[in-house]
């Protein structure tokens, strides 16, 4: 089985903590379950280990197109992680709730840089 190596770019690791952050709000107001937001980075980090072995049998995300890439989108609870497979390397650049409107750029942060 093909092994990659999954690499975090600024960007997403920046996504992350907005999310958590926002979730821990809803958490303090009681508008989620107390305790979601870990569960919630427990499903991300779940969904990071997959793409370990399974990054090429996600599908293509919407953003494809208008990237001009080929990029991929991992689910989990109802968010997608947003990356390119170059090589033996997965480079994650964005986590985006689905539905949050599609990117038409990746942004700043997110640029590919090959492991050594």
């Amino acid at each position: 089985m093909r092994r990659f190596t999954v690499l975090l770019a600024p960007r997403l690791e920046n996504d992350v903590e907005q999310h958590l952050a926002r979730l821990r709000k809803l958490e303090e107001r009681g508008e989620i379950a107390p305790g979601y937001p870990d569960s919630w980075y427990a499903m991300f980090e779940d969904a990071l280990a997959g793409l370990r072995t399974l990054a090429e049998r996600h599908p293509y995300a919407p953003e494809r197109k208008a990237w001009g890439r080929d990029v991929r989108n991992a689910l989990f609870a109802d968010y997608r992680i947003l990356y390119l497979v170059v090589g033996d390397d997965v480079w994650t650049m964005r986590v985006r709730h689905q539905r949050q409107a599609q990117l038409k750029r990746p942004g700043p942060g997110t640029a590919y840089t090959p492991s050594p």
